[in-house]
């Protein structure tokens, strides 16, 4: 994912799920360790080492996304 990132070299990569933000949080283009509930409660753009990052959850309900 990483290398097809740095040859595309988009203003933005949007991930759908934990599965796709966690497969990028794995690679060097995100520079802080965050995991996927504090990045969507976040609700901001996350910057990478190349481009921005938007975390956008599966809706599944209203609520919060909490870990337990």
């Amino acid at each position: 994912m990483e290398k097809e990132i740095k040859i595309v070299n988009p203003d933005y990569v949007i991930t759908l799920g934990a599965h796709a933000f966690n497969l990028l949080s794995s690679t060097s283009l995100l520079s802080e360790k965050i995991n996927y509930a504090d990045a969507v409660e976040y609700g901001e753009v996350i910057q990478l080492s190349q481009g921005k990052l938007i975390v956008s959850p599966f809706i599944t309900g209203q609520c919060h996304t909490y870990l337990t």
